[in-house]
């Protein structure tokens, strides 16, 4: 009976994923939302060359500058690119998409399977959270560096606490592969490690961990993240009081014009 249910549950989630893309599928469109901020590729010579917004590259226009945040998407970007050798772009876009929603979907309920009560009708909230108008919202902005965050930030969740409580290797290993998706988007994985803070001082509060050994963890796992986001924290850190300097005139300039 539950293989019916959980094969239910899947078919109904890639029928709603066929009717949510059916553009992409039955027509010539490729282009996604209005890329006000060219976060997605929405040509061929764009994606082709999507790797060199993750690098201080040298554009023809200005002989080249440091492109700031941008180096966070390195891996992100690269894995586009290596897709392209493969694919054509509408390809490329309805498997970004496959793999949002269905890693949305799949971590959401696994994400309650641990921290509320295994049963198989947690799908129907993995549904809610895979199709939810947030995300709808990113789609249409065309920043797909948010959709993978999105995606990923249950499965962050997931690791990083079992790592906290039981102290096993792969934990935090996982916790730090999923956590370079994560970072693609900076607020989300700020709000995501709010988040656990939060669990974190409800489960230490019912002492269900040891409070010494918990810190230990959060600290090892800390300082792992870091040494393994130096690629573009120390470039950021390098142009950091450039980066600010922009900011402030880019706020003056919305002043002035309200």
């Amino acid at each position: 009976m539950k293989n019916t249910i959980k094969i239910f549950y899947i078919l109904f989630f890639l029928g709603i994923y066929f009717l949510s893309f059916r553009l992409l599928f039955l027509s010539n469109y490729d282009s996604i939302g209005h890329n006000w901020d060219w976060g997605f590729p929405f040509n061929q010579t764009l994606l082709n060359r999507i790797d060199y917004f993750s690098n201080y590259t040298w554009y023809e226009m200005n002989l080249g500058y440091p492109s700031y945040m941008t180096l966070i998407h390195l891996i992100p970007n690269t894995l586009i690119k290596i897709s392209n050798f493969f694919f054509n772009i509408k390809i490329t876009i309805l498997l970004l998409f496959f793999v949002v929603i269905s890693v949305s979907f799949f971590s959401f309920k696994k994400l309650l399977d641990i921290f509320v009560k295994k049963n198989i009708h947690n799908y129907t909230p993995a549904l809610l959270y895979a199709f939810s108008p947030f995300l709808f919202n990113d789609i249409i902005g065309g920043s797909w560096y948010f959709w993978m965050s999105y995606a990923f930030c249950p499965l962050y969740f997931v690791f990083f606490v079992k790592f906290l409580k039981k102290g096993m290797e792969i934990d935090i290993l996982k916790a730090l592969l999923t956590a370079i998706f994560i970072l693609s988007s900076p607020h989300n994985f700020v709000l995501i490690n709010f988040i656990i803070l939060l669990y974190l001082v409800y489960i230490l509060i019912l002492r269900e961990v040891n409070i010494k050994t918990t810190f230990t963890r959060y600290a090892l796992f800390a300082s792992l993240l870091l040494a393994f986001n130096v690629y573009w924290i120390f470039p950021f850190l390098y142009s950091s009081n450039e980066f600010a300097e922009k900011v402030k005139i880019g706020r003056a300039s919305c002043r002035e014009r309200v």
